[in-house]
This record gives C-alpha cells, structure tokens and sequence, in this order.
C-alpha cells in the first residue's frame, strides 16, 4: 500500500508543472474569448406592433367573432 501511494505521490510531482501550464493556457483562452465576445456589437431587438398579429387573442377558442 505504501509502495502505491508513494507512486502516485511521484506521479502527481511530475504532472504538476504541466498541470500549471495547462491552467494558464485555459485561463488565457478564456479571457481571450470574453474579450472578443465583448467586442461584438450586440444586434437590436426590433419590437413588433401588437396590431400586425392575425389572431385574436380577446375571444376565447372555440366562440363565435361578432
């Protein structure tokens, strides 16, 4: 058990450099990629009027229109 866990205390040592570099790498892509989002102007939201719509939303399904 002690020869296991010796193993994997050495195997940890060894990938942490490589752990480090990669979170680096990660962090650097993240901040790149929010940057280039937030560089992005942001399309309009264009309102509808309520008047264009062919449904009638004040008679209930089902009812006759007058």
């Amino acid at each position: 058990m002690v020869f296991v866990v010796g193993n994997l205390v050495l195997l940890f040592g060894l990938l942490l450099p490589w752990l480090v570099v990669l979170a680096v790498a990660v962090g650097l892509g993240y901040g790149v990629i929010r940057l280039v989002g937030a560089r992005k102007p942001k399309t309009a939201v264009v309102d509808k009027p309520a008047g264009g719509s062919d449904v009638d939303v004040a008679q209930p399904d089902g009812e006759p229109q007058a």
